[in-house]
C-alpha cells in the first residue's frame, strides 16, 4: 500500500488564493478598452513540503472560484495528476460557466499545480514540459493608444536601440476604429523610429469592422507591417476568416479563448494564421498544450500571449518570439517556462508597458533566457512610397505574393468592388473555407 502510495506521489493539500491590484505609471489604453491598473490573482498549491505558484490576470472575484469551488476539487489528488486535477476543475464549474472568471481561476491553479510538479521532481518545468529550443528572441510589445508622439517614439527608441530587440508591436484601433487617420500616422511614426531593418507588428484589440480592417490594411502594408493582432472582435469568426483572406498581414486572435473548444472554433474557421493562447485564460498549461498540438496538426503558428501590466515587480514577464516559424511568440514569467522554448536562467531584462527596463533578479527556481540579441534574419520592411513605387517594398512583395497563394487556394477570392455614393456596399462571398492553408 505504501508503494502504491508513492507511485501516486504526494497529494495536494492545499490551495489557496490571493488578488492584488497593479497599478500602472501612468493611464494606457488600446483600441477598446482604458485602465490604470491590472487584478492579479495568485494561486499556490501546496503538496510534500513544496509549494507552486500560478497567476492570472483576472477580477478579484476569480479568487473566491479558487477558495470556494476549486481547491475542494484538487485538494487530495495526487500532486503529480495535474492533467487529472485540470479535468476535475473544469467539471465542478459547470454549474457557474466556464468563460471568463472561472476560466482565469482554472488557468491560475493548473499554472500553480504544473509548478509544484516540477519542485516535487527537482527539476525546471522546462524540462518536465519537454525542451524544443535553447533560446528565443523577443519583440518589444507597447505602443498604447493612450501614448503621445514622444513617448511612442521614447518606447520604441528605447527597445530597438538600446535593448537591440528586432521586432515591437504597437496598439492601434483607437476609439473602437474612430481614428483612422491617427492609427496610419502612429504606424507611420513606429517605421520612420525603428528603421527599415526591424520588423512592425500591430494589435487593433477588435476595435475595426470588417471592411475597416481590410482598409486599414492595405495602407499599413506600405509601412511592412506584416502581423496584424484581432484586426475584429476574435467572437466574429466569419469577420476574421474575411479580413484574413484579404489583408497582406498574418492575422493573429485567441487570446480570449476559454477552453480548447473556443480554439477549435477559430481554427476550423480558416480565421487566423497564429492562434494565440493565453495560459491564464485558456485552462493553463494543461490546455495551452492541447491548444497548441491542435493549431500544429492544422500547419499554424503559436502564440503565447500575456499581460502587460498584471506582473508586480517579483513576478516580471518578457515577450519572446519563438524560432522555426513566421510570428510565433510566447511571453513568460520569471519562474515559468516558455511553453514551446522552454528555456531558463537565473535573471531577465524585463519590459514595462511603460516602456522602462530594468534587470530583476529571480527566485532560486530561476526563470528563462529571453535572449534579446537574437542573431535571426529580421523581415526588411520598406518606409512609406507613393503607390506607383510600392510594389518595390520587399515587405509588400513578399506579402502579395501570399496574399496570391491565399486568394487561389479560397472560394473567397476578391475584394468587394467599389460602390457609387449613397449606394448599398455589395458584400464579398464568405463560405467555409478548409482550415489548413499550407
Amino acid at each position: 500500500m505504501a508503494d502504491a502510495a508513492a507511485a501516486d506521489g504526494p497529494a495536494v493539500t492545499q490551495v489557496a488564493a490571493a488578488a492584488y491590484v497593479i497599478p500602472t505609471d501612468a493611464p494606457e489604453a488600446d483600441g477598446t478598452l482604458t485602465w490604470d491598473a491590472t487584478t492579479m490573482v495568485l494561486a499556490t498549491a501546496r503538496a510534500g513540503g513544496a509549494e507552486g505558484i500560478g497567476w492570472s490576470y483576472a477580477a478579484a472575484a476569480a479568487r473566491n472560484v479558487i477558495t470556494d469551488v476549486l481547491a475542494g476539487a484538487v485538494v487530495g489528488r495526487s500532486a503529480l495528476d495535474v492533467p487529472g486535477s485540470c479535468e476535475a476543475m473544469i467539471r465542478a464549474v459547470r454549474n457557474i460557466g466556464r468563460p471568463g472568471i472561472a476560466a482565469t481561476a482554472i488557468s491560475a491553479v493548473d499554472i500553480a499545480l504544473w509548478d509544484l510538479k516540477a519542485r516535487l521532481a527537482g527539476c525546471p518545468l522546462a524540462r518536465l514540459l519537454g525542451q524544443a529550443r535553447p533560446s528565443v528572441p523577443v519583440y518589444g510589445s507597447g505602443g498604447f493608444t493612450s501614448y503621445d508622439a514622444q513617448q511612442t517614439r521614447d518606447q520604441l527608441a528605447g527597445w530597438v536601440e538600446r535593448d537591440h530587440i528586432p521586432r515591437v508591436k504597437i496598439k492601434i484601433g483607437e476609439s473602437w476604429g474612430g481614428n483612422e487617420r491617427r492609427d496610419t500616422e502612429r504606424v507611420a511614426l513606429a517605421r520612420e523610429v525603428i528603421g527599415e531593418g526591424t520588423e512592425l507588428y500591430v494589435d487593433a484589440n477588435g476595435g475595426y469592422t470588417v471592411g475597416q480592417a481590410v482598409r486599414v490594411a492595405d495602407r499599413l502594408a506600405d509601412y511592412g507591417v506584416t502581423w496584424f493582432e484581432e484586426p475584429v472582435s476574435s467572437q466574429d469568426l466569419a469577420g476574421l476568416a474575411a479580413v484574413r483572406r484579404q489583408v497582406l498581414p498574418d492575422v493573429a486572435a485567441g487570446e480570449y479563448s476559454w477552453s480548447l473548444a473556443d480554439s477549435a472554433q477559430l481554427i476550423a474557421a480558416g480565421a487566423v494564421d497564429c492562434l494565440q493562447l493565453d495560459v491564464t485564460r485558456c485552462g493553463g498549461f494543461t490546455e495551452f498544450l492541447r491548444g497548441a498540438a491542435l493549431a500544429a496538426a492544422h500547419n499554424l503558428q503559436v502564440s503565447g500571449h500575456w499581460s502587460f501590466s498584471a506582473a508586480p515587480p517579483w513576478l516580471r514577464r518578457t515577450t519572446c518570439r519563438c524560432p522555426g516559424t513566421v510570428h510565433p511568440t510566447c511571453t513568460r514569467m520569471p519562474g515559468w517556462p516558455c511553453p514551446t522554448c522552454a528555456t531558463w536562467s537565473t535573471s531577465t531584462t524585463i519590459s514595462g508597458s511603460s516602456g522602462c527596463s530594468s534587470t530583476a533578479p529571480l527566485t532560486p527556481t530561476a526563470a528563462f533566457s529571453h535572449q534579446r540579441r537574437n542573431p535571426g534574419s529580421v523581415l526588411p520592411s520598406a518606409r512609406r512610397m507613393p503607390r506607383s513605387t510600392a510594389s518595390a517594398n520587399p515587405a509588400r512583395q513578399r506579402a502579395a505574393q501570399a496574399l496570391s497563394f491565399r486568394r487561389a487556394v479560397r472560394p473567397c477570392t476578391a475584394r468587394a468592388p467599389r460602390h457609387a455614393p449613397g449606394s448599398p456596399a455589395p458584400r464579398a462571398p464568405c463560405w467555409p473555407v478548409p482550415p489548413a492553408r499550407r
